[in-house]
C-alpha cells in the first residue's frame, strides 16, 4: 500500500476537498486467506457443518424461512407458504459447504478487485467509489430464529448491501411486516438504517443510521420510519472480509 494525495471535487456541495487515499493492492496473501477462514468460520458460529442453507442470488446463505414482500402489504395469513426454506428447498446445501463458497468468492473477488483509491476523508464522500443502495421495490422478511449471512463486501467508499429486509411477527394467524431484527458486523465496522437514513446518506451526504461495531455482537434495530420498517446494512472502506448478519427475532413493533 501507499498513500497519495487527493483531490475531490464536490460540485454539489460547491467544495473543493483535499483528503488522503490509500491505492490498495489487489492480490490475496496467504495470511488473507487465513484471515478469511477465521473470519468466516465466526460468521457461522451459530450453525452446525452439517446445517442446511440456502444460497440467494446476491451471494449470501439464508438459514431457516423468508418471505418477498412487495411494497405496501402490512401483513398476509401465516399459513401462507414461505418463499423460502433453507430446509426443504433442493438448492439448500450444508454450512460447510458454504463456508468453502464464501471463501472461494472472497479470494476470486478479491483477485479481481483492480487498485482503488479509497477516500479516508469520509465526512463529503458518503458517495465516492462506494455503491448504490438497492431496490425498495421488494424485500425479504425473516422469520423468528431464521438467519441471514451476506457474503464479505470488497468495494471502497460507502457500501450498501443487496438486500432491504422486514422482520416477520406472528400474531392471531397473520404474519405481520414489523419489529425489529438483529444485526451484527462482522469484521469491521457498519451501520443499519430505515429508508430516511439510507436516502440522507446518500443523496444529502449526511451521516445517518445505527452504528455497528463488531464487539457489540447481535444488537435489535427497528425503523425509525411510521409505516415502512425496512433495513438495511452499509459500511464504510470494509476491511477483507467485512460482513454482517441478521436474524428475525418474531417481534412486533415496540416489542
Amino acid at each position: 500500500m501507499r498513500s497519495l494525495i487527493k483531490i475531490s471535487s464536490l460540485c454539489a456541495l460547491g467544495i473543493i476537498s483535499l483528503s488522503f487515499a490509500t491505492q490498495i493492492d489487489a492480490s490475496v496473501s496467504s495470511s488473507d486467506i487465513e484471515k478469511a477462514k477465521n473470519n468466516i468460520a465466526k460468521q457461522f458460529d451459530k450453525l452446525k457443518d452439517t446445517d442446511k442453507v440456502l444460497p440467494l442470488g446476491d451471494g449470501g446463505y439464508l438459514y431457516g424461512k423468508a418471505r418477498n414482500v412487495q411494497v405496501g402489504v402490512k401483513n398476509i395469513p401465516s399459513n401462507t407458504p414461505y418463499d423460502y426454506d433453507s430446509e426443504a428447498n433442493n438448492k439448500s446445501i450444508t454450512v460447510s459447504e458454504a463456508k468453502k463458497q464464501s471463501l472461494d468468492n472472497f479470494i476470486k473477488d478479491s483477485n479481481n478487485k483492480e487498485s482503488e483509491i479509497a477516500p479516508m476523508n469520509f465526512k463529503y464522500s458518503f458517495k465516492i467509489l462506494g455503491s448504490s443502495p438497492p431496490s425498495t421495490s421488494a424485500y425479504k422478511a425473516l422469520s423468528q430464529g431464521s438467519i441471514y449471512y451476506s457474503k464479505a463486501f470488497t468495494g471502497t467508499g460507502w457500501e450498501y448491501a443487496g438486500i432491504w429486509f422486514y422482520n416477520i411477527a406472528e400474531t392471531n394467524g397473520y404474519s405481520y411486516f414489523e419489529g425489529p431484527l438483529s444485526f451484527k458486523s462482522n469484521v469491521d465496522s457498519g451501520r443499519v438504517g430505515d429508508i430516511d437514513d439510507v436516502n440522507n446518506m446518500y443523496y444529502n451526504n449526511l451521516l445517518a443510521g445505527y452504528p455497528l461495531e463488531p464487539s457489540a455482537g447481535f444488537v435489535n434495530i427497528t425503523s425509525g420510519v411510521g409505516g415502512n420498517p425496512l433495513l438495511l446494512y452499509f459500511t464504510y472502506h470494509p476491511l477483507p472480509g467485512t460482513s454482517y448478519t441478521v436474524i428475525g427475532t418474531g417481534l412486533r413493533a415496540g416489542g
